[in-house]
């Protein structure tokens, strides 16, 4: 199958067509920054382990992304208010495939790399988005192939924290497509597959200081192909990341 890019407006202003192609461009960006961000994580994950006061001093007295319902958490809410929204870095190890479809299917392995930025509503809730670049797709047991698609990920969460380290949190994610290829077929025909598609987000997390440590589980409500049919996206995550 033959390879082609995303078809750009052919009418209208060149200011779309720029943003069009910026949208495009971000990814990149954060895949080559995400590429060394895990070996980030894991030296500051040790400095952590093994200086547990340096974590203490750096957790910004609990009025990081995960402020709690604790009473120092209250305290510092009071003291600095809890409004100040925190920067951080997430990175995870997908198990995608499709969900919904005649052909039997199998999980395959990739990767979701991103910022997000979280605003305190209250000491027990939060209102985090994302921009995420995410590795999904699916194997196909009978055809012995392997789509790997490339997307743009927009979650805007409600995140909740029902006790002390835990966070929980929800929301819908707005999918934006990116590329497609295929283990045995090469290059995929890009228009095969849907621009845009509405998931829904799932999970929990536990924080110590500025790192975190969780899963999530994510779902498009809209079928993969532009064509219709009953396959859609799944995504079983397991993710860390730092609070800036």
């Amino acid at each position: 199958m033959k390879m082609t890019s995303p078809s750009l407006p052919r009418h209208g202003p060149e200011t779309p067509r720029r943003m069009w192609r910026g949208i495009h461009a971000c990814p990149f960006f954060l895949e080559q920054i995400m590429n060394r961000f895990a070996g980030i994580i894991a030296f500051f994950g040790l400095l952590a382990f093994f200086n547990p006061a340096l974590s203490e001093n750096l957790s910004f007295q609990r009025l990081s992304a995960f402020p709690g319902p604790t009473d120092r958490g209250k305290a510092a809410v009071q003291d600095q208010g809890w409004m100040r929204p925190r920067l951080g870095l997430i990175y995870g190890f997908n198990s995608a495939r499709f969900i919904q479809t005649e052909s039997g299917t199998k999980n395959r392995s990739g990767y979701s790399a991103g910022l997000f930025i979280c605003f305190s509503i209250n000491q027990n809730t939060a209102f985090r988005p994302e921009l995420l670049y995410s590795q999904k797709g699916s194997k196909f047991q009978n055809f012995r192939t392997e789509y790997r698609l490339e997307y743009l990920e927009i979650p805007l969460l409600a995140v909740f924290y029902p006790i002390r380290h835990v966070q929980v949190h929800l929301g819908p994610s707005v999918n934006l497509f990116r590329k497609a290829t295929s283990e045995t077929a090469g290059s995929i025909e890009s228009s095969q597959f849907r621009g845009q598609t509405l998931g829904i987000v799932a999970g929990a997390a536990l924080e110590y200081g500025f790192l975190f440590l969780g899963w999530r589980y994510s779902a498009d409500l809209l079928p993969v192909f532009e064509a219709g049919g009953s396959a859609r996206n799944q995504v079983l995550q397991l993710n860390t990341g730092i609070i800036l």
